[in-house]
């Protein structure tokens, strides 16, 4: 699978996926299996996983190995952060829909359920997540959108969005915030 530690491109198994999954790496070893099981386990509808890696020196790599049948493209190389790497992801979308997920992040059983809601593919969608014991998400407001960012694990964006914008490196977090304000204010 990995042809070369400092870059690897795996070529897209599935040509029409419904979902593209987006996981940004760095020295992850210690979560990025346990996400991986997640996805396995609990997307039921065809997808395309891609995953960026920012040069891991720890056993990242060869965790993501062992689910090569399941990634579509991975790249490892050195980046600028992970918008850069998500950024990098983008380029590659195959499916209708995107998802980003964090190495430490994992998709529950009721995953799934998901898709039912996934009608127009000019509109972001975006579910429930839960953090511990708190439940993330709920009805957002115009005037919540402007003082909360959305849990980006929870939101389904359409394709589309990433044809018109991509995450801004002038801000090492929260670009994923104005990420999301612009598309809140584009119809």
């Amino acid at each position: 699978m990995i042809k070369d530690a400092a870059f690897a491109d795996i070529e897209n198994k599935n040509t029409n996926p419904t979902l593209t999954i987006i996981i940004a790496t760095y020295n992850a070893g210690t979560y990025i299996e346990t996400c991986l099981k997640s996805i396995i386990e609990n997307v039921k509808t065809t997808y395309q996983l891609i995953i960026v890696d920012g040069l891991s020196a720890d056993n990242t790599l060869s965790l993501i190995s062992k689910y090569e049948e399941h990634v579509d493209t991975l790249i490892s190389e050195k980046d600028h952060g992970i918008y850069d790497a998500m950024n990098k992801a983008v380029t590659y979308i195959k499916g209708k829909w995107v998802l980003f997920l964090g190495a430490d992040d994992r998709l529950l059983p009721t995953f799934n359920q998901m898709e039912n809601f996934l009608i127009e593919e000019n509109t972001i969608y975006y579910g429930n997540g839960k953090n511990k014991n708190h439940l993330l998400g709920g009805a957002f407001t115009k005037y919540q959108v402007a003082k909360k960012n959305l849990c980006h694990q929870c939101i389904f964006y359409p394709k589309a969005v990433f044809n018109k914008y991509q995450y801004s490196l002038s801000y090492p977090v929260f670009a994923d915030y104005l990420l999301n304000i612009q598309c809140w204010g584009d119809n």
